[in-house]
């Protein structure tokens, strides 16, 4: 029997590119590295591009040294880093409410590398505490029950979309369990009702 050594190609048939895993360089973004692109005015795959290279845009020197805020890393301040986050939730909101040409499409907006499942992923992650975690899903669900999905010629129906949008609002709902909850009284009321809102 003859043995050969090398390597080869496999060509893979699969039904959806969903399917199919991201590359490495886009699997489990940091949370931070998700506001940015989701802030981001450029396009997603701009956006995206600029985050593998790691090319950043450089401050000029002389700028720096004048602007003191830009002296202080706020990113850990609570409040801005909450209003960060609501940006990014607003970004999401924003790309998801424009046409989808197919469900592939649309699947990769809610569970690609940097969809709403990532999204709901890393604030689980990275989340600093229990209280910020469910608040943050919280408002993550309340960002998608606002979608008004847009309707063009030849894209989906907005009411598969809204479909799809709440089969993860549900999901959200689910990792927020009754038990972490009662660890929060002071914001159980709100998180039971921003659900509640979401899923109507």
């Amino acid at each position: 029997m003859v043995q050969y050594s090398g390597d080869a190609w496999w060509p893979v048939n699969i039904s959806s590119t969903t399917d199919l895993p991201p590359p490495d360089e886009l699997k489990e973004l940091p949370l931070e590295v998700l506001i940015d692109i989701l802030t981001s005015a450029r396009p997603l795959h701009q956006a995206m591009k600029q985050w593998i290279s790691g090319k950043k845009t450089a401050t000029p020197t002389n700028e720096e040294l004048v602007d003191p805020h830009k002296k202080v890393d706020t990113s850990a301040f609570l409040l801005q880093r909450t209003r960060r986050i609501s940006r990014a939730l607003m970004g999401l909101r924003e790309r998801l409410e424009r046409p989808f040409p197919t469900v592939a499409n649309l699947h990769w907006r809610l569970n690609g590398p940097v969809g709403v499942r990532a999204v709901s992923e890393a604030i689980l992650k990275e989340g600093r505490s229990d209280e910020e975690k469910v608040f943050l899903l919280a408002e993550l669900a309340l960002e998608l029950s606002r979608v008004k999905p847009a309707s063009a010629p030849g894209a989906l129906e907005p009411s598969i979309v809204r479909q799809e949008i709440r089969k993860l609002v549900k999901e959200l709902k689910a990792q927020v369990t009754g038990k972490s909850l009662e660890s929060i009284p002071n914001l159980k009321v709100y998180i039971e009702e921003a659900f509640l809102e979401a899923l109507v």
